[in-house]
């Protein structure tokens, strides 16, 4: 059983600038030996997403800075991502980091597209540029809806990715999707063949962002799932492939405490042989992002 510990709000909305509601999809670099760089996305005064940070300090527990500026702006006017961008994954390759993330665009039947885009930047450098205008995760024909959410993990000499892929739209508001893998050499070229490797369960609708880590001599996942609510699921494999669901492995033991009504998109991590993680809550991330950590059994 997993016991995770809710320690604290560690980062909210209260930010000048752009961002003025949410701290949605925490993703993290470690930039110093106890200070993490949390990525996320925060919404206008019109509810479109641009990619912000701030940096933390585990040890100390403190905030130490917030940009007030975005690190990605959303894309040009007609591009995937030109209604909103909000990170996924974060990989560092030689001198560059290289950023997933999720570009949002308005349709006109349906609430709205998601497509997978890839940012770059040198270390050192704030801000991100866009490897390419058009997504890294488009339709294809095992992937005719949308595609997003992708979290890389390097395994071996490959690049895994897992991605929330859309079954259907149950009606125009709500989106079916379930968690796929493709590989790549490069982090660029991705084949894509519509492998799952974490599918629905009765009754519920999506899977969303995957992130995952090599722990143990296995892979761990976890991932939000939803029915009526979002919850924190988590699954293990052996190879990163075939992956078994293991929901009622993990719990929150001080869950009530902090009002939940749902809980989703998790990042875990290791700090000093300690498994940590962020996530999101109510409302997808309008009240900040919060910390909890794995207790030793």
């Amino acid at each position: 059983m997993q016991n995770w510990k809710i320690l604290k709000k560690i980062i909210e909305p209260k930010f000048k600038g752009l961002g003025k509601s949410h701290c949605m999809m925490p993703t993290i670099k470690k930039i110093k030996k106890d200070t993490i760089r949390v990525y996320y996305s925060s919404r206008d005064t019109e509810n479109i997403s641009r990619i912000f940070y701030s940096d933390y300090n585990l040890e100390k527990e403190k905030l130490l800075k917030s940009s007030s500026e975005p690190v990605l702006d959303i894309g040009e006017l007609g591009a995937f991502d030109d209604n909103g961008v909000t990170p996924s994954c974060l990989i560092s390759k030689g001198n560059y980091d290289y950023l997933f993330y999720v570009g949002w665009n308005k349709k006109s039947r349906v609430r709205m597209n998601l497509f997978g885009g890839l940012a770059y930047k040198k270390k050192g450098v704030k801000k991100f540029k866009r490897y390419f205008k058009s997504p890294i995760l488009e339709r294809n024909s095992h992937d005719y809806l949308f595609n997003t959410a992708p979290f890389v993990i390097k395994h071996k000499n490959k690049y895994l990715m897992y991605y929330s892929s859309t079954l259907k739209w149950i009606n125009e508001n709500l989106p079916s999707y379930n968690i796929k893998i493709c590989e790549s050499k490069n982090l660029i070229n991705w084949k894509r063949e519509g492998k799952v490797c974490i599918n629905l369960k009765k009754k519920e609708t999506a899977l969303g962002r995957s992130n995952l880590i090599f722990h143990k001599k296995k892979f761990m996942m976890w991932y939000s799932y939803k029915g009526k609510n979002y919850k924190i699921g988590y699954a293990e494999s052996k190879d990163g492939k075939k992956w078994v669901r293991k929901d009622n492995k993990i719990l929150f033991i001080n869950k009530k405490k902090f009002h939940f009504e749902m809980m989703e998109f998790s990042f875990v991590f290791k700090h000093k042989n300690e498994l940590y993680m962020l996530f999101n809550a109510n409302n997808y991330g309008e009240k900040g992002i919060y910390l909890s950590k794995l207790l030793r059994d």
